[in-house]
């Protein structure tokens, strides 16, 4: 029997995403001339397989969920219910897929405002036990001479195997699947792989033994399902038939940078970081979101929704009207002047039709904001709200290319450190005095968010340069003592990846303090980035000369002004 834990589990301690290196990649795009697409708008109706894969000679039971003191199982249905509560009512456990086959259900129905839909069929045994190979395990290990990774190698046979078994019930099962994701139940992490969690295939052939083939198409296999959410967004271009040559988006984390010395880091804002997010305890179904510079390119925000300001036109808006993100907007509160989005300017066209700006949206802790929450802040506060600003620079389009560009979140009080208080004051080891030039000319600056990046001292051991300074989780408290590998054993070291209060604008006073501007003097990484900007053209980076103020709370909505 598998016992899963969540996505954030699964992730930090076992799990990197690759891509398989017989992939077919569509060659990279050309710099010189640069793709004008803001969005490839994709919508429509999916169904996918879910199928649990085990082996004759092992357990083979369908995976459940299973908590303990020690390892809570993190996440909420959308009532409310702790998982956690909701496992221990029901004697301890549950099967897996009474939480993810809702929860996946959910998740793109949500995120997409209802315009695409994915149906996720989870498969089972008429026993409810998981599918088994024909091939015992041991037949496999010995195939592979013993070594690790006999299931990252064998995959696709092992699963051939299964889908013939399958095929006899059923020979209509296969039709229409644009997608299968597979989970492999009864082994351990070094059978599966020694370094990663998932991976996708993007073309895959699953065949009869006579050869015939039963299925064609994507194909994403991890050891959980509580990856499947993430693994998918790596395919949904191709699924969707790469429209303009879109595949899907790339991992982002400490160990994939962006370009220019930079990395893409948001544990718990964001469903393609891959190193893991640690979700809150009350997140709804322990899923982290889609950030909204990836809702926009997906079309799930509609350029009407989205409000342009720049140096030309900044002196025409008053105040701008920013709604709950993650619900869009009938035409009434688009004529009267709501928004989801407010898209700043700070450089346009710099290479081509390459522009960067900033992105300003109002989370009000609905559907999937609500993992934006910590352990020490939930009880009294609840869940995270305000504004968040996100700084873009264009250096890719995701067009043919599995790359991405410079995405940066800027908090609202960098290192969340109060001047040396804080929160919660309980000794964790905080630097606050890096060299300017840490993060190269990116911004002169730096805050834990997208700084915290690790590295190997030898013998794949990682450890964070400088340490990642969000608020607590769950199971940092629930945790202490415990010995396993993974498990680290200077408590200092266990990753904060939690959102705090601090990280949002907005005009709520949090330790006596009002964070609701946004300014070259309240906070320095108003900065452009430096780097290139065009044939043989470096800057260093330059303050922008763009304030955000005026952020106010009206409710079910937020304003704000903008300046240059």
């Amino acid at each position: 029997m598998i016992r899963l834990m969540l996505f954030s589990f699964l992730s930090l301690f076992f799990t990197g995403d690759s891509i398989l290196n017989n992939l077919s990649f569509t060659p990279p795009e050309s710099e010189g001339s640069p793709l004008d697409i803001n969005s490839v708008n994709l919508t429509g109706n999916y169904k996918e397989l879910v199928i649990a894969i085990g082996f004759p000679d092992r357990d083979n039971s369908y995976p459940v969920l299973q908590s303990n003191e020690q390892f809570p199982l993190l996440g909420a249905f959308p009532d409310g219910r702790l998982l956690n509560d909701y496992v221990k009512s029901r004697g301890g456990t549950i099967p897996a897929d009474e939480w993810y086959k809702p929860a996946l259900n959910h998740y793109f129905n949500s995120l997409s405002g209802g315009i695409y839909t994915v149906d996720f069929e989870f498969l089972k045994q008429k026993d409810s036990r998981a599918y088994t190979t024909a091939t015992p395990i041991d037949s496999w290990i010995r195939k592979n001479n013993g070594a690790d990774d006999v299931i990252w190698r064998y995959w696709n046979e092992m699963a051939s195997e299964v889908a013939g078994k399958i095929y006899a019930t059923d020979k209509n099962i296969f039709k229409g699947i644009q997608a299968i994701h597979i989970v492999f139940t009864g082994i351990n992490k070094n059978e599966f792989n020694t370094q990663h969690g998932g991976t996708v295939s993007w073309n895959t052939k699953l065949t009869a033994e006579n050869g015939a083939v039963l299925f064609e198409g994507p194909v994403s296999i991890q050891r959980g399902l509580a990856a499947i959410a993430h693994e998918r967004m790596h395919i949904i271009g191709r699924l969707h038939g790469s429209p303009k040559g879109f595949t899907g988006f790339p991992d982002r984390g400490y160990d994939v940078e962006a370009g220019e010395g930079h990395y893409n880091i948001f544990w718990g804002y964001d469903i393609m970081y891959h190193n893991a997010s640690i979700v809150s305890e009350h997140s709804l179904y322990g899923i982290p979101p889609i950030i909204s510079h990836d809702l926009i390119y997906l079309g799930w925000i509609r350029p009407e929704e989205i409000v342009v300001i720049n140096k030309n036109n900044y002196g025409k808006f008053k105040d701008i009207k920013l709604t709950d993100l993650n619900y869009p907007l009938t035409k009434d509160q688009i004529k009267k002047g709501f928004r989801r989005i407010a898209k700043v300017m700070i450089r346009e066209n710099f290479i081509g039709k390459r522009d960067e700006y900033f992105l300003i949206e109002f989370h009000n802790a609905t559907g999937f904001d609500k993992n934006y929450a910590n352990y020490d802040e939930y009880p009294e506060f609840g869940y995270n709200k305000g504004i968040l600003i996100w700084h873009i620079k264009e250096t890719k389009d995701n067009i043919n290319v599995f790359a991405d560009n410079l995405i940066d979140l800027e908090v609202a009080v960098p290192y969340n450190g109060w001047f040396g208080e804080p929160i919660p004051n309980d000794n964790y080891p905080r630097d606050y005095k890096r060299t300017k030039d840490w993060n190269g000319m990116m911004g002169d600056d730096f805050d834990y968010l997208d700084d915290g990046k690790q590295n190997n001292i030898g013998n794949n051991h990682w450890v964070y340069n400088y340490m990642p300074d969000g608020g607590r989780s769950e199971w940092e408290v629930s945790t202490k003592g415990m010995t396993w590998g993974w498990y680290p054993k200077d408590p200092s070291r266990f990753p904060r990846l939690q959102s705090m209060r601090s990280d949002f604008f907005t005009d709520v006073k949090i330790k006596g303090h009002r964070n609701n501007e946004f300014t070259d003097k309240t906070r320095p990484s108003t900065k452009s980035w430096g780097g290139y900007y065009g044939k043989n053209k470096v800057e260093a980076p330059q303050k922008t000369g763009i304030s955000v103020t005026g952020i106010k709370r009206h409710g079910n909505y937020m304003t704000l002004k903008i300046k240059f």
